[in-house]
């Protein structure tokens, strides 16, 4: 008995095969592409307009930066939509340099590189970015005090170097009047704009320890759109 092969089929069964291994090959590189695509949790994002606006105004027991942030989304005069963080330091849960001016080991840090940002009407640009996500000193456009506030003081815990301050209302977790903070100045365009140098305010909501006059020391955030 003869058994007779039939190779048109053969050779399309081989044909198939290859295409099936080619397929399978293909499928691989992706998902392997896909996956280191995704190793890093840190997404830089780069490019954009962005809002900010002043909070109401608080004393320097925020609940740290994760209260402050809460304080953002829950104020008077959050926008209605998006996510908001505020523009403040404590060295550990958010920095925005280590060394002076370079933007170095940033943790949470709220601004995004070469951005625009604008108060919350939309057409009042107060800054833009550089690749760092920090902001030149004098050249602000506008001030952080618009939109009808009066233009006192603002929670940072910077320097003016854009490194962290040590005097940050015990990580923002204290309202004693012996604790101070470092503040900006929302009426300023210089490097008082983030920090005063080094004149602190007290965390209490008022001082009377070297005056029989009742000073407010309420400050402001400043909250920045993500």
């Amino acid at each position: 008995m003869k058994v007779y092969t039939n190779n048109n089929t053969e050779g399309t069964n081989q044909v198939r095969l290859k295409a099936v291994k080619r397929s399978l090959v293909i499928l691989l590189a992706f998902t392997i592409f896909i996956a280191c695509g995704n190793v890093s949790e840190d997404v830089v994002v780069s490019g954009g307009t962005y809002t900010v606006y002043p909070t109401v105004v608080y004393d320097g027991n925020l609940g740290g930066i994760a209260g402050a942030d809460t304080k953002c989304m829950a104020d008077a005069n959050y926008p209605g939509t998006g996510t908001y963080k505020a523009m403040l330091v404590d060295g550990f849960n958010r920095i925005a340099s280590v060394t002076a001016n370079t933007g170095d080991g940033q943790v949470d840090w709220v601004l995004n590189s070469n951005s625009d940002y604008y108060l919350a009407d939309g057409t009042t640009k107060i800054l833009t970015t550089d690749s760092n996500g920090l902001f030149s000193f004098g050249n602000l456009d506008n001030t952080f005090n618009g939109l009808g506030y009066g233009g006192g003081p603002a929670w940072t815990g910077l320097n003016q170097d854009w490194t962290s301050s040590a005097n940050n209302c015990v990580s923002w977790a204290s309202a004693n009047e012996v604790n101070t903070a470092s503040f900006g100045v929302t009426s300023d365009t210089a490097e008082t704009s983030i920090s005063n140098a080094t004149n602190y305010i007290p965390c209490s909501n008022s001082d009377t320890s070297k005056t029989s006059v009742t000073i407010n020391f309420y400050s402001v955030l400043i909250c920045v759109e993500q």
